[in-house]
């Protein structure tokens, strides 16, 4: 939920610390005992918020996804440019598939346990991820089926809060998706010519 007024415990001045702003200090974002689907963020903390996760170093994902430290260290610093923060993921011109794939997990367990981060801050960094993976090597990373997957970004692309840099991914992955469509039309057309109905 969001909206650009902040709720009694939390202050709207205040950018997201992604190193505060910890499982085990939750209460201090949230209120005690308060359920995580009824806190209700500004626009500002959210955009703080999903700026904060860009910036944060790649190993956060084995903060989530236990057992993935090495092997997350292994494929970013493998990469040409290395890898040192989410933003340097999405915006590398080759970066590691798995580590996308990676990535993505990450933002959507944080999406779904998260008490601190907030969802909809998880939720770009999802699909943002997605579409990297649709740009860089056509390949669709999500079980999500396609026409779903579209509602879901044209859904991002209505935050009021996202960057440009996020809004130009997420509409080039739309456009490219929709290249890919109207070609496959045009093939099925071509191929009602070639081979006419016995």
């Amino acid at each position: 939920m969001t909206q650009d007024s902040a709720t009694p415990s939390q202050n709207p001045n205040q950018a997201f610390d992604w190193n505060q702003h910890s499982e085990d200090n939750s209460s201090r974002v949230m209120g005690e005992g308060q359920d995580p689907a009824e806190v209700v963020w500004t626009y500002g903390q959210l955009r703080d918020a999903y700026r904060q996760m860009l910036m944060a170093p790649i190993q956060h994902i084995s903060r989530r996804l236990r057992g993935t430290e090495q092997h997350v260290a292994i494929l970013a610093n493998q990469a040409s440019p290395p890898i040192k923060t989410f933003a340097d993921l999405v915006r590398h011109s080759k970066p590691p598939l798995h580590l996308l794939d990676l990535a993505k997990n990450f933002a959507k367990a944080a999406f779904h346990t998260s008490t601190s981060i907030p969802a909809a801050s998880s939720l770009m960094l999802y699909y943002l991820v997605i579409c990297v993976a649709f740009l860089r090597y056509d390949k669709k990373i999500t079980s999500l089926a396609e026409e779903q997957l579209r509602e879901n970004i044209v859904d991002r692309l209505s935050e009021p809060w996202i960057d440009a840099g996020t809004q130009q991914i997420l509409t080039q992955a739309l456009t490219k998706w929709q290249s890919v469509d109207d070609l496959l039309e045009a093939n099925s057309s071509d191929d009602s010519d070639v081979f006419p109905a016995m």
